[in-house]
């Protein structure tokens, strides 16, 4: 038999087993070992795993710990992240060291405004203030106009889209560096901040940025972050850490896009059953042929029809851009209550796609009626009645939830003058009034119109003597 030397490869493997499944599984260790513990946080933070939580167990009898459990918390979603823990200071380009496997790896590049300085475990450098710059400390803009950013591309593989979620960093500069960073992307061609960290906290301390709007991203799409509040062309600043950890970090998450496109499908109507005659929205997808959602090639005309509901009306077109897999149509209505309608989707041009139809929902009658409710049966001179509200009412007297318009309350009988807010728009077919008064004392009558429906007289009320009849 033959024995050889272990490889260094060989051993390195063998110690990443070994810390892993250390760090995987859990551990029980007299409270007298727990000073191995840091032992077990060094192997996962060196291997980028997240962080441990511990648990223990306390003795009723002696209140001693008696043991203590290792268990990993849930892994964060990283899509990208970066260590520049050993950099020079100097480098203009900085590999990623993790990323998820449905997207490429990606490199920080300085913007043309920024030049390496030596700055040890930095990326980043000095030229964050131009001549000409706000002295006090230069805005957003003029670090835009300067080209003063680091930037990063995130590439999705082909089939697959991602959906960033935070922009995690620890950032470092001099006193006349960039002490703010402004976040922005190419999805809007870096037209406005997906988030901003004025002022940045020391460099031991994460600073977190929240993504929104951006979505099921299919293109390589670019992130820059701007540096500003610099005072000085001197002035260093850039990502930076005191150990080999990521200290760059984009959150987020991948999924499959689906394959190529071959039907419109009609995914969402909101609400769910729409009044007649009121604006309502429909979500049109291109799907392949497994019903995944799937982008179009070029940008996919569609119209809207129906069946049941009556006319069709409102917005009944519209267009999936290409690179993309959905659109929400606003303002569709229907003019009719019916019961198990359904609306098609058919595609006009753009990506060849077979119509979609979606499922059946109800159209519940519009409100034909107003009626009042709760109005005081007494009030005093020259002081606002209780609050009391109007509302919209379908055939079967409930209240139209789609109904916005204008109610406006008028006296009908009585010798005083009626002040107050007189018209108020219907909230989910409910209009309030609540600071109405009257100047002198008599039985008054109150008219409520909505203009779309005939006024509605309420019972007599004698204010600050009598009650209502």
């Amino acid at each position: 038999m033959s024995i050889h030397k272990p490889s260094l490869r060989t051993l390195t493997s063998i110690f990443a087993t070994f810390a892993l499944a250390l760090a995987l599984f859990s551990i029980t260790t007299p409270a007298s070992a727990s000073s191995s513990i840091p032992f077990f946080d060094s192997v996962r933070e060196f291997f980028g795993i997240a962080q441990l939580q511990r648990e223990t167990e306390t003795s009723q009898s002696t209140g001693h710990v008696s043991e203590m459990k290792v268990m990993p918390l849930a892994p964060t979603a990283v899509t990208l992240s970066w260590n520049t823990f050993g950099n020079a200071g100097t480098e203009t380009s900085e590999p990623s060291n993790a990323n998820d496997p449905n997207v490429g790896t990606s490199n920080l590049t300085l913007g043309a405004g920024v030049t390496a300085a030596s700055n040890a475990n930095r990326f980043g450098g000095s030229g964050w203030f131009d001549s000409g710059n706000t002295v006090s400390g230069n805005t957003i803009a003029e670090a835009i106009a300067g080209n003063n950013y680091i930037q990063f591309i995130v590439t999705p593989n082909a089939g697959f889209s991602f959906t960033p979620t935070s922009f995690v960093f620890n950032w470092d500069k001099s006193g006349t560096g960039p002490q703010n960073v402004a976040l922005r992307s190419s999805a809007d061609g870096f037209a406005s901040n997906l988030g901003t960290v004025a002022p940045t906290a020391a460099i031991a301390t994460q600073n977190t940025i929240t993504i929104t709007g951006l979505s099921d991203i299919t293109a390589p799409t670019t992130f820059r972050i701007y540096g500003y509040g610099a005072t000085a062309t001197g002035g260093t600043g850039g990502f930076d850490i005191t150990s080999s950890v990521a200290n760059v970090i984009l959150n987020g998450t991948t999924a499959a896009s689906g394959g190529t496109p071959t039907k419109l499908a009609i995914t969402n109507i909101s609400p769910t059953s729409p009044s007649a005659g009121s604006g309502f929205s429909v979500t049109v997808q291109a799907q392949d042929a497994g019903n995944v959602a799937a982008n179009v090639a070029a940008n996919t005309d569609f119209t809207l029809s129906n069946t049941g509901g009556g006319a069709i009306g409102g917005t009944t077109t519209g267009t999936i851009a290409a690179g993309t897999n959905s659109v929400t149509v606003t303002g569709v209505t229907l003019s009719s209550a019916a019961t198990g309608a359904t609306l098609t989707a058919t595609r006009t041009a753009g990506d060849t796609l077979t119509p979609g139809t979606s499922a059946a929902f109800d159209i519940l009658a519009a409100a034909d009626q107003i009626a009042f409710v709760g109005v005081p049966a007494t009030g005093a001179v020259n002081g606002p009645l209780s609050t009391f509200t109007v509302e919209a009412r379908r055939p079967d007297n409930s209240v139209d939830t789609s109904y916005t318009g204008n109610i406006v309350i008028s006296k009908a009988t009585g010798t005083g003058n009626l002040t107050g807010t007189l018209t108020k728009a219907a909230v989910a077919g409910v209009a309030t009034f609540n600071d109405l008064q009257f100047d002198a004392a008599d039985t008054y009558t109150l008219n409520a119109n909505s203009g779309a429906f005939a006024d509605r007289e309420r019972k007599h009320c004698r204010y600050r003597l009598d009650t209502c009849d």
